[in-house]
C-alpha cells in the first residue's frame, strides 16, 4: 500500500524497523488538549492506534452540506477517520495537508484491515483524500477563524 507525508510525497514504510523511507517523522506539532489520548494534528503512521467507528452523528462531508459515505462498501466504517479529520481541521495550530493525509492513510488502513483489497482501499482513500484537497479549505478556514486560530485565511 502506498502511504503519503504531509506533503502528499509518496513514503514507504519498513516494518523491520518501523521507520519511513523517504521522509522522516515530524515532530508534534504543538501541545495541543484533545479527549481521547491523541493528537489530532499530529501525522498518523502505521502501527498507531486506528480511530474506532463513530456514529454519534454524520462525519463525513461538509457540515450542512451534501453527505458523503462514512460506510464504504463491504461494511468498511470510515466514521472515525471522517471525525478525526473534523477534529483536526478544528484545532488552532493544525496543518491543513497533514490533516488530509491523515485522512487518506487511515481510510486506507480501516480498509486493508478490514480485508479490502490494497488497490480498491487506496482508491476509496484518495477519493476522500483529493476531496477535502480541492474542496475542503473553506471549512478550513470556517472552523479556524470561528476559533480565533492565527491560521485564519491562510487557505
Amino acid at each position: 500500500m502506498q502511504w503519503y507525508d504531509q506533503f502528499g510525497h509518496p513514503v514507504e514504510w519498513d516494518d523491520t524497523d518501523g521507520t519511513w523511507i523517504g521522509s522522516s517523522r515530524p515532530s508534534q506539532l504543538g501541545e495541543i488538549p484533545v479527549a481521547g489520548g491523541y493528537d489530532p494534528t499530529d501525522v498518523w503512521y502505521p502501527g498507531d492506534d486506528l480511530p474506532p467507528p463513530d456514529h454519534s452523528r454524520h462525519w463525513c462531508g461538509p457540515e450542512g452540506g451534501p453527505q458523503v459515505p462514512d460506510v464504504l462498501p463491504g461494511n468498511v466504517d470510515i466514521s472515525g477517520a471522517c471525525k478525526r479529520h473534523d477534529e483536526c481541521y478544528d484545532s488552532c495550530g493544525a496543518v491543513k495537508n497533514i490533516c488530509d493525509a491523515n485522512l487518506f492513510n487511515q481510510i486506507s488502513a480501516i480498509c486493508a484491515t478490514s480485508a479490502g483489497s490494497a488497490g480498491l482501499c487506496e482508491l476509496y482513500g484518495t477519493a476522500y483524500y483529493l476531496g477535502v484537497q480541492g474542496l475542503g479549505a473553506s471549512a478550513w478556514n470556517k472552523t479556524q477563524c470561528a476559533k480565533g486560530c492565527a491560521g485564519c485565511g491562510q487557505q
